[in-house]
């Protein structure tokens, strides 16, 4: 009778230990649990969306070029100051709220990231010097040389910038348009179409001869 007992309360011991190794793995729950936080990490941000789209290995060049070549984004609508008494532009800005306003993909109305912004060199007639870098994002473009057009205090800039976006080398004709003040620059934008593009992840641009528009939401590309 003793060895029955003891018995019993061995095997009494190993379920206790096996309910607790079952338990310790998951059991009962149908394996590894979530917090329900791992979807929300996976979100993209707006706010950290370069201008021409991808995420990351981008590095740009850049040409003058002339308002014909940005005349398909001309005729979508933004300002074009076409004048040869083009105002000072020199002087470092903030692009804070930069949102699509125009996109033949479907993403208007998307936040991108914010941009510093610096034109400089402007001392040569018709022609200025561009510098930007994206706010959190690899997107940045150094002393990019483009031809600069306006009157009345508003311009208009275009620059043929040529890169690289996560494998894909493109080419987008741009333009920068908008009037300055002493605040800075109001009714700032910023557009440009894909002229071409090839490599890997082309995929993820948008197409050849999509273009694009993107503005200051509150109007005003500030001084820093």
């Amino acid at each position: 009778m003793f060895k029955s007992a003891w018995l019993w309360c061995v095997l009494a011991a190993l379920v206790l230990v096996c309910f607790g190794l079952f338990m310790a793995c998951g059991g009962g729950g149908g394996g590894k649990a979530t917090s329900g936080d791992d979807d929300e990490a996976g979100d993209d941000d707006d706010s950290t969306v370069p201008v021409v789209g991808g995420e990351s290995g981008r590095v740009v060049e850049g040409e003058p070029c002339e308002l014909d070549e940005v005349k398909k984004i001309r005729n979508l609508g933004i300002a074009v100051y076409d004048g040869d008494e083009a105002p000072d532009i020199g002087g470092d800005y903030m692009l804070d709220t930069l949102t699509i306003t125009y996109d033949e993909s479907g993403t208007s109305g998307l936040r991108v990231a914010d941009y510093h912004l610096i034109y400089f060199d402007t001392g040569e007639e018709g022609q200025v010097s561009v510098s930007y870098a994206g706010v959190g994002v690899d997107d940045s473009g150094n002393r990019l040389p483009a031809n600069v057009y306006g009157s009345d205090g508003c311009y208009s800039i275009c620059v043929n910038i040529i890169g690289t976006a996560d494998g894909c080398n493109y080419e987008t004709p741009t333009i920068h348009s908008g009037c300055v003040t002493e605040a800075g620059i109001t009714d700032f934008e910023w557009g440009f179409w894909m002229k071409s593009k090839r490599g890997r992840n082309c995929e993820y641009l948008m197409p050849i001869g999509a273009a694009r528009i993107v503005a200051e939401e509150d109007g005003v590309a500030k001084r820093r």
